[in-house]
C-alpha cells in the first residue's frame, strides 16, 4: 500500500518503489487502478502500528511505531 496526498504523487511513488524492487519501467508496466481507502467506522479512535525496516551505515534496523487516530491515512500522515 502506498499512502500519498493525491493520485499523481501515488503513481510516482508506485513506480519509484517498483523500480527498486524489480527491473520494471513505466514503459513496460501498466497501472490498472488507484483506489482510495475508506474506513468502515471513521468516528471511532483506533490504534495503528507501522513496521519499518531500513538500512543505515551500521546495518539493517527494524522499527515499530504505534499511532492513535480515527483513520489509517491520518495515522500515516
Amino acid at each position: 500500500r502506498i499512502f500519498a496526498q493525491n493520485d499523481v504523487v501515488a503513481k510516482s511513488r508506485f513506480w519509484y518503489f517498483l523500480s527498486k524492487l524489480a527491473k520494471v519501467k513505466k514503459a513496460n508496466g501498466e497501472l490498472l487502478s488507484i483506489n482510495e481507502l475508506t474506513e468502515k467506522k471513521p468516528s471511532t479512535v483506533k490504534n495503528f502500528g507501522i513496521f519499518l525496516r531500513y538500512r543505515s551505515r551500521t546495518g539493517i534496523h527494524n522499527l515499530h511505531k504505534e499511532f492513535r487516530d480515527t483513520t489509517r491515512v491520518g495515522a500515516v500522515n
